[in-house]
């Protein structure tokens, strides 16, 4: 590895994560990587996370990184990425959970590759998931979806979750996400999630992307809050939000009316997938599946507009997975056109 490593701007928000951000920081000081500009924006926390921060910064800055601690009114995760994004000076990006870890080559390994490869703009990784709690400290390896690292079809991926959906996987070369419209196009408008407003504009500005099959990154399952539901109406609530952001950033891009329209079509089916996908961890007290069925029914029947309309009986027949199966293969797979039968 060369002596000169280009400047790596890790943003990383922080809200009520005490019990965590401790390991957190302990893995980014065991990075190899020499040169990393860490911005924590501590987003209104009120458990001792800010003092942690605090506690920390000194070590950071012995390590040799710049350290920016950015503290703001508690205003949600989407505002505090935007702001530790518009401090950046580094030469890339990547964006970490203060209640996960990373591997002391996460940063290495997709850096020293983009400063190798001038053609790459942006490098993703693979993940482990992590389980601690008081009666359960183990670790399981991520699920079995596949990268694909085809540019043209990753947010189609990404938005039927055939892809890895975390944005803490990627890194990417500033100037492309300045390229892309990331930043300038960032909306602070909801609180719950960010991440169709980062893989959104890196996906659709088609830049090359390198995969490395190698779980560098700690996902800690034990912390997860925001997509974790009490109830139904708090995962509707969580997916119109990811619906909202998709249809903001699709909105926002450079391709044509003709692929928007196509994008905010699958990110409507999307949405009753991700539904469909929690409803065996919601309670039990409460049969979700109708309004779920009668839902995707008048969707499926607007957007792809059969002779014959879809009705709710043809679509329980046939079961949801099957159905979900085919339009992903359509629209993934096939030529680009909707030719499933229903």
């Amino acid at each position: 590895m060369s002596d000169i490593y280009s400047k790596v701007s890790m943003v990383v928000p922080c809200y009520n994560k005490a019990k965590h951000i401790s390991a957190m920081l302990d893995s980014v000081i065991n990075q190899e990587w020499n040169n990393i500009e860490l911005i924590l924006v501590n987003d209104g926390s009120t458990d001792g996370t800010r003092e942690i921060i605090s506690d920390y910064e000194s070590k950071l800055e012995r390590r040799g990184y710049d350290v920016i601690i950015i503290d703001q009114e508690n205003a949600g995760c989407c505002a505090a990425v935007h702001a530790g994004l518009l401090r950046m000076r580094g030469d890339y990006y990547c964006l970490v959970d203060c209640d996960d870890m990373i591997e002391p080559k996460y940063v290495s390994r997709m850096a020293g590759w983009l400063d190798a490869y001038k053609d790459c703009e942006w490098a993703a990784c693979t993940f482990r998931v992590v389980v601690h709690s008081e009666q359960n400290n183990n670790e399981r390896p991520p699920g079995t979806k596949k990268f694909r690292p085809d540019a043209g079809k990753l947010l189609e991926r990404h938005i039927f979750r055939t892809t890895f959906a975390a944005t803490w996987i990627y890194m990417a070369r500033v100037s492309y996400l300045k390229k892309c419209g990331m930043i300038d196009n960032f909306c602070t408008e909801r609180r719950a999630t960010y991440e169709p407003l980062i893989i959104a504009p890196l996906a659709l500005g088609a830049g090359k992307l390198e995969f490395f099959n190698e779980p560098l990154y700690i996902f800690n399952q034990d912390a997860m809050g925001l997509s974790r539901f009490d109830s139904i109406k708090q995962c509707v609530r969580y997916y119109k939000d990811y619906l909202y952001l998709y249809r903001w950033a699709i909105e926002k891009s450079s391709i044509s009316d003709d692929r928007k329209q196509r994008l905010h079509e699958i990110s409507r089916i999307g949405f009753y997938k991700d539904l469909y996908r929690h409803v065996p961890n919601l309670p039990k007290n409460e049969d979700y599946m109708p309004n779920i069925v009668q839902g995707l029914t008048h969707a499926l029947n607007e957007i792809f507009k059969p002779a014959k309309l879809v009705d709710v009986e043809k679509l329980e027949a046939k079961g949801l997975r099957r159905v979900f199966d085919e339009i992903e293969n359509a629209v993934i797979e096939g030529d680009g056109t909707y030719a499933c039968k229903f």
